[in-house]
């Protein structure tokens, strides 16, 4: 009978025992982790001076950036440390510039975030907008009136006030006193006259009251005159930077805590970063680059981290004839502005070593389930067998080792009532553990 005990203990445990290591495992090891990695914001091709870099944390396919500090690691075996703004970002910046077959080391502590290369990749074109370029045949033996119309440092963001230049000239030569009148739609002055200097330009102040701002110009010169409606480029909520001396302050006529810039010259991408702002009297959202920056920068400003054409605000710090156009490569003239793009993500990768580490533990729990349950059945079984042979032999023979007086035993099916395993209410308890593992075990074995 002590035998009997133990066994039908160690049935009892057992499930208790094994469901409860199982849920331990899954809810512990066995339960997903967030998975922190890096990724690597660059323009299109190699070499790059200056890179942004974003540390996120992924949690059921939903990215939070975070603020920490990192170390990147070159090929050369130099190091950078990296600390990130509350929004999970940093600029780096490379001397000598990053090479496109450079392997990069991207760790947090003990961790990696990123290790491989930087790709290669076509990225886009900030939007500059056009000039305007418009002329009239004269009617005298004067060569033909031609007009250049541009908005001074970028494009039209309301409610910033703009200057569009108007340019008149005769046969390469400055027109002198024109006359230019204009009349706008969506702004302000709504009409107005000016003359040209002797340097042939006129600046139209104008206020934009929204996007698009029409704009209509008629420019006469010596009984010419040259005509030209149309709208001028303009973006809504944009974050517009004014420059004193080489101090850069940006303004966003929108709430928002932070400002993302980059800073171009002659050789592209020189350096960029994360400005936050802050609420001031004017009901304004305004911070400063710490950073100097070129006579003859561009500056592009977005209000996120990743870069696009459609919230990209384009400015020149410098009055310059305007951009060299893609590939551009003459002194002084910046390139038409590349866009960042996302070069390098340590996500997937650090996400699969994730998967892995769970199915390791998905597979040992599987195994350990598998032998609780083998075992769980053989007791099972043994109890099962034990409990019909005591019955039978209680039929027989009583305790006293004689015949028992008249009993419920009398009862022909009594024997096999009794033997049954479905009349102990343990047991019953046992096969309803020995469900719950299997179903457990079926969880477990299902991709």
């Amino acid at each position: 009978m002590r035998g009997g005990s133990v066994v039908r203990a160690v049935a009892l445990a057992l499930p208790f025992a094994a469901t409860g290591c199982v849920l331990a495992l899954l809810v512990g090891p066995g339960r997903e982790r967030p998975v922190p990695s890096a990724r690597v914001h660059a323009t299109g091709t190699a070499p790059w001076r200056a890179v942004r870099l974003e540390l996120v944390t992924e949690r059921a396919d939903v990215s939070e950036a975070r603020r920490s500090a990192a170390e990147l690691t070159r090929s050369d075996g130099s190091t950078l440390a990296v600390q990130t703004s509350e929004r999970g970002t940093a600029d780096v910046a490379f001397e000598p510039p990053l090479g496109a077959d450079e392997r990069v080391l991207i760790t947090e502590g003990a961790v990696v975030l990123f290790d491989g290369v930087l790709e290669e990749g076509a990225s886009e074109r900030a939007f500059v907008g056009d000039r305007w370029s418009f002329s009239t045949p004269s009617r005298h033996s004067l060569p033909d009136l031609e007009v250049k119309a541009r908005v001074r440092h970028g494009v039209v963001a309301p409610p910033f006030k703009v200057i569009l230049e108007v340019a008149a000239s005769r046969g390469g030569k400055a027109a002198d006193a024109a006359e230019v009148s204009f009349a706008t739609v969506s702004g302000e002055p709504e009409k107005g006259t000016v003359r040209s200097g002797s340097d042939g330009l006129a600046l139209l102040e104008i206020v934009p009251l929204g996007v698009p701002v029409r704009v209509s110009l008629e420019v006469t010169h010596e009984g010419d005159t040259a005509r030209k409606s149309g709208d001028l480029p303009g973006q809504m909520g944009a974050i517009v930077p004014t420059l004193d001396r080489t101090s850069l302050m940006l303004t966003s006529p929108s709430p928002r805590s932070a400002a993302y810039f980059s800073i171009f010259d002659e050789r592209g991408r020189a350096f960029g970063g994360e400005v936050a702002l802050v609420a001031d009297a004017d009901g304004f959202f305004r911070g400063a680059v710490s950073d100097s920056v070129p006579a003859n920068a561009v500056v592009v400003l977005t209000p996120h981290a990743v870069e696009d054409v459609a919230r990209a605000y384009v400015w020149r710090a410098q009055d310059q004839p305007g951009f060299c156009g893609v590939g551009g490569a003459r002194l002084g003239c910046v390139p038409t502005p590349e866009l960042l793009r996302l070069a390098a993500d340590g996500g997937p990768k650090n996400r699969q070593t994730e998967r892995a580490r769970i199915a390791d533990v998905r597979r040992t729990t599987t195994l350990f389930l598998s032998i609780a349950l083998a075992l769980e059945v053989a007791l099972v079984l043994l109890l099962s067998r034990s409990r019909g042979k005591g019955v039978i032999a209680g039929l027989r023979v009583g305790e006293d080792g004689l015949p028992e007086a008249p009993s419920p035993t009398d009862d022909p099916g009594y024997a096999i009532r009794e033997a049954s395993p479905w009349s102990q209410p343990a047991f019953v308890v046992v096969l309803v553990l020995v469900a719950v593992m299997f179903a457990l075990w079926a969880w477990l074995m299902t991709p």
